[in-house]
């Protein structure tokens, strides 16, 4: 029987995966196409707090500190390719390094929107003193056109 007795469910031969590179080599890709709707799906991912469940496997030895990650099964919904499962116990797992691609592509869709934004601020503040320039041209012909009663 396996025992585990890290802060977070891994097998032993999980843990190399942490520190070790990951081959992303072009000349070993092929078909590759870029990550679409990566905010979207990123938004609809919830950032967690949570105690391990000691009552969920009885094997399972869990760390009782506050954790802090994503919901396995909320996570393969939007990206698949990032959620594992055991097969031996079916526990969900995450390989979270392969959330960076996904974050640098959200990030990419947050600077495009910020430009289009700030080209649209500008615009807007360009018109606004273009506005200002006709109201204050308006007040000086009305002051000067104005006949004042006398008494």
């Amino acid at each position: 029987a396996m025992t585990f007795c890290f802060a977070n469910i891994l097998t032993a031969q999980q843990l190399p995966l942490l520190t070790n590179p990951v081959v992303s080599d072009l000349n070993y890709m092929m078909e590759i196409t870029p990550i679409q709707q990566a905010l979207p799906n990123l938004l609809k991912l919830r950032g967690v707090r949570y105690f391990w469940n000691p009552n969920a496997n009885s094997k399972m030895k869990f760390s009782q500190v506050t954790q802090i990650g994503l919901v396995a099964q909320e996570l393969e919904q939007e990206f698949s390719e990032i959620v594992f499962e055991d097969k031996a116990t079916g526990a969900k797992t995450i390989d979270y390094g392969r959330l960076t691609p996904v974050i640098v592509e959200a990030i990419k869709e947050l600077s495009s929107k910020n430009e289009k934004l700030e080209i649209e601020n500008k615009s807007q503040a360009e018109k606004l003193k273009d506005l200002q320039s006709q109201l204050d041209e308006i007040k000086r012909k009305l002051e000067g056109s104005l006949v004042i009663p006398q008494k």
